[in-house]
This record gives structure tokens, sequence and C-alpha cells, in this order.
């Protein structure tokens, strides 16, 4: 199958954040991690690269590679941010109640340089317009520069639970989980 690549942080003080949660609903994803890039179907994203600019699989293999090496090398072993609210996000595939958070300066200088090497990546494996091919992607599904910086906390859910008492979190260091599932929100 066509493994999806996202390079993430797991939440660290997950048992706090649970019981910050608890009155209000139980959590339903085992994962709880923030997206700091989602970079899509490996095999679907070389076949979008190949036919824009011909590039060979071996190019590509190495080009990826030595992106995921750069943002996990710039990686620090823990970061601090603030979750600011709840609310649910509603993609094609589902629904998903999540977490808003508001990340702390060093996990958006983080963020912002996995972006611009994953823009490099592109121009390195000869795509012309990185950023236009970006938001024109199937695989890559990231239409905008912009992050929306959320923890999901549940899936198929449509009404947002009152939660009190939300708070710092602790999230560990950068690393590549390749999922076969396409879950359809970050």
């Amino acid at each position: 199958g066509d493994k999806r690549l996202v390079l993430q942080c797991d939440v660290k003080n997950r048992a706090q954040l649970g019981s910050m949660l608890a009155e209000a609903l139980p959590i339903t994803v085992d994962d709880l991690h923030l997206t700091v890039l989602h970079i899509g179907p490996a095999k679907s994203l070389y076949q979008e690269v190949r036919n824009v600019a011909g590039t060979s699989l071996e190019r590509y293999e190495l080009e990826m590679v030595s992106l995921l090496r750069k943002c996990i090398a710039r990686s620090k072993d823990e970061y601090k941010a603030q979750v600011t609210g709840i609310t649910v996000l509603d993609s094609s595939v589902q629904s998903h109640l999540v977490l808003l958070v508001n990340p702390s300066e060093e996990l958006c200088l983080l963020r912002d340089y996995c972006r611009r090497h994953f823009m490099l990546f592109l121009e390195h494996c000869g795509i012309k317009s990185p950023e236009l091919f970006a938001a024109q992607s199937r695989s890559i599904s990231q239409h905008a520069p912009e992050w929306l910086p959320h923890i999901t906390i549940g899936a198929g859910v449509r009404s947002v639970p009152a939660v009190k008492g939300l708070g710092e979190i602790n999230l560990g260091r950068l690393y590549v989980r390749r999922s076969h599932k396409s879950q359809g929100v970050c």
C-alpha cells in the first residue's frame, strides 16, 4: 500500500491532557500528536512528481531521505505549546474533534524549517513552482502554507463539548510516521 508520511511530535503529557478532558469526553485517539508537516502518500506523490518533472525514483528517494533527515536533525527533544480551544474540523473523509494549539516560537520555527525544506525537496526533484505544485497536488493535501496546529482527539464528532482548564502541553521530538490510513485531518 501507499504509506502516508507525516512529520509529527507526540504529546508527552497525555495523562494530564486526558484528565483535562475526562469530564467532557473520553479521548478516542490512541495516537495523540501534533502534525508539523503532512507530506502525503509517498508513492502517489512520486507519481505526481514524475508526471510533472520526469524525476527518477532514485532521485526522489534520495531527496526524500535528505528532507526527513534535515527536519529530524533540526528538532529539539521537547517543545511546549498552549491548548487554546476545542473545535470540529470537517474533511472530505469525516469530522474530527480537535484541540487547537498555540505553538511556541521554537515549534513555529521548526514548522517553517520543515515546510521550507519540503519546498526545496520539490525543487530538487525538478518541480519549477513548488508552492503551486503543493497547492494543486492531490497527494500533499496542503493547499496553503498556513498551518492550523491541532491535536485530534476524536473522530466522527459533530458537536463541541465544553472543556475547562485547557493549558500547556509538552510535545516530544519530531519523528516520521508512516501510516496506511488516510484520516482526512492531520
